[in-house]
């Protein structure tokens, strides 16, 4: 599904948080790894530095980004581990149905 919105939606960066979004940065990253703008925009084929891909994953608590410095996977907190936890417990089941 996120592929498909990021092929029909606007611009390159916005593409490409929606696929970041779709992937799950996790997946590409561990918690607290620096996300380079100019490896992200290779991976997704953009010819620029992808500014306006990271403040949506920001927003979603996905990435942290710094002024003047870059952009980093969110490293959860414990609080929010134990917050998510019981949910991802009850969720589980019935996605294997």
């Amino acid at each position: 599904m996120a592929a498909t919105l990021a092929r029909t939606h606007g611009t390159t960066g916005v593409r490409i948080a929606i696929t970041l979004r779709g992937l799950n940065l996790a997946d590409i990253y561990s918690p607290g790894d620096r996300i380079r703008q100019d490896e992200l925009a290779e991976r997704h084929g953009a010819s620029r530095p992808m500014r306006e891909a990271l403040p949506m994953p920001e927003a979603e608590g996905l990435a942290r980004l710094v002024a003047n410095t870059g952009a980093w996977v969110s490293t959860p907190s414990m609080g929010e581990c134990q917050e998510l936890y019981p949910i991802c417990e009850r969720l589980e089941p019935i996605c294997s149905e």
